[in-house]
């Protein structure tokens, strides 16, 4: 898919710290793989290419569905439940978020669970310092970090790249505010 991206508004009482950026090049952002040409690559915000089966393993690794055509939200170990969403909805947002994760952005990631978003989202960004924070129930820090920390094979998560905090997200983001902390996506 080939756009212009532009900044989006959000909600000015809870998300006004939220600094988003404008891009005013295009894109060149492509997720063949799900328009019946087989396995071909996801195009990372690195410039380089993550094949779809890749990505494909490590949402596996994080207990959620193997194919982009299974389509199938998979439960979660956290005692507050929840699924991990199907591939198929996770890999069309990675494409929409991957022109954000430029070196040293910041990432926040509501609703966490078992932390396989991060992980995508640390898989497609450039190496170079991207770190995301992430807020959702207390129950979910615990299995989430476990499964950052227990990757393996291309994509290994080191646990400075990456905070998972349990609790009200809207405590954490007036405190930011009150901080005059921001985060680049969201």
């Amino acid at each position: 898919r080939v756009g212009t991206e532009e900044t989006h508004t959000m909600a000015p009482a809870a998300m006004s710290f939220v600094r988003l950026h404008a891009l005013r090049r295009p894109l060149g952002f492509a997720l063949l793989g799900l328009c019946g040409l087989g396995q071909k690559p996801f195009l990372s915000a690195a410039g380089g290419a993550l094949p779809l089966d890749e990505l494909s393993a490590l949402h596996q690794k994080f207990g959620g569905d193997a194919s982009v055509w299974a389509n199938q939200p998979m439960p979660q170990r956290a005692r507050s439940g929840g699924t991990i969403s199907a591939l198929s909805v996770q890999i069309p947002a990675l494409e929409r978020l991957a022109p954000y994760l430029r070196p040293g952005a910041s990432v926040f990631d509501l609703g966490f669970g078992s932390g396989v978003m991060t992980a995508m989202l640390l898989a497609a960004a450039p190496s170079s310092g991207v770190r995301v924070i992430g807020v959702d129930l207390e129950d979910k820090v615990k299995v989430a970090t476990e499964n950052m920390l227990k990757t393996s094979g291309p994509f290994r998560f080191q646990r400075e790249q990456f905070e998972f905090l349990g609790g009200d997200a809207f405590h954490y983001l007036q405190r930011w505010k009150d901080e005059g902390k921001t985060v680049d996506v969201v």
